[in-house]
C-alpha cells in the first residue's frame, strides 16, 4: 500500500545557501508524481540562514496547465514570517487544501520576502535540471541547473476515500449551491477559473457518468438517477465534496 512520500532530488546533505541581492527573487523546482491521482499535502524548504533584518519567503505551487514555468493556475500560496522559520532543517508547509494532481505535474517556488534569507542547494551530481531561478518575476533555467539541485521537495499521498472527504475547493474559486441537493448542483467559477478537467467521483475513486452542462461561468450537474450519498467534484487538480439526498 502506497503511503505518504516526499518527492526530493537532493541527498540529505546542504551546501552553500543562496539567495538574490535585494531579496526580488527566488528559486523553484518542477516535480511529477510517481502515480496518478495523487494529492499533494506540504511543501518542505531547507532554509539556511536568516539575517538582519530578518526576512521569510512565500511557499506557492503552481499547475503546468500554462504556457511556460509558473504561468499557470495557483493550486496553493502561503506565506512563512521569520519567527516562525526552521533552520538548517526542512521547514514543513502545510498546503490549505490537499492539492489532487491526475496528470503531469507542478512548479513549486520559494520566493524571498527580504534580502536576508537563503534556501540550501545540493551539489550531488546528476542533477535533476528542472530548477529555475526568478528575478523580478521572471522565470528562467537555473543558471547551475546540471551540477546542483534547492533543498525543497513536496509530500504526495494516493487519493484514497478518507483522503477526498478532507478535500475542500477553496472558496476563492468556487461557490457550490445547493449542496446538498435532490436533484442539480450549481458551481460558479469565480476569478476567471476555467477548470479544463471535471469529473465525478464515488466513493471509491471511480468517475461516476452524469449530466454535466457547462456555461460559461457556472457548472450545472444533474442527478440523473443515481444513488443519494457523497460524491466529489473534480475540477482539474481540485476536489470537492457534492452530497444527493432523496
Amino acid at each position: 500500500t502506497l503511503g505518504t512520500q516526499t518527492l526530493d532530488y537532493t541527498s540529505g546533505t546542504s551546501g552553500f545557501g543562496i539567495g538574490w541581492n535585494g531579496g526580488n527573487g527566488g528559486c523553484a523546482v518542477y516535480i511529477e508524481p510517481p502515480y496518478y491521482p495523487a494529492q499533494i499535502t506540504a511543501s518542505n524548504f531547507w532554509i539556511t540562514t536568516v539575517g538582519v533584518p530578518p526576512g521569510g519567503f512565500h511557499a506557492v505551487i503552481y499547475d503546468d496547465n500554462g504556457r511556460g514555468p509558473g504561468q499557470g493556475t495557483v493550486l496553493d500560496s502561503n506565506f512563512i514570517n521569520f519567527p516562525a522559520i526552521s533552520f538548517n532543517q526542512y521547514h514543513r508547509v502545510p498546503t490549505n487544501n490537499p492539492i489532487v494532481i491526475s496528470s503531469g505535474g507542478i512548479y513549486l517556488l520559494w520566493l524571498m520576502d527580504g534580502a536576508n534569507i537563503n534556501l540550501g542547494r545540493n551539489f550531488v551530481t546528476p542533477a535533476s535540471q528542472r530548477t529555475y531561478e526568478i528575478i523580478l518575476g521572471s522565470w528562467s533555467e537555473y543558471r547551475d541547473n546540471t551540477t546542483q539541485d534547492f533543498k525543497m521537495n513536496i509530500e504526495i499521498s494516493p487519493v484514497t476515500t478518507v483522503g477526498l472527504q478532507d478535500i475542500g475547493l477553496t472558496k476563492s474559486l468556487v461557490n457550490i449551491y445547493p449542496n446538498p441537493s435532490k436533484d442539480k448542483i450549481s458551481v460558479q467559477l469565480k476569478d476567471g477559473f476555467q477548470p479544463t478537467i471535471i469529473e465525478i467521483l464515488d466513493m471509491n475513486g471511480k468517475q461516476v457518468e452524469l449530466k454535466v452542462m457547462r456555461l460559461q461561468n457556472q457548472i450545472q450537474i444533474f442527478r440523473s438517477g443515481i444513488k443519494s450519498g457523497t460524491y466529489f467534484l473534480r475540477l482539474d487538480k481540485q476536489v470537492t465534496p457534492i452530497i444527493f439526498v432523496d
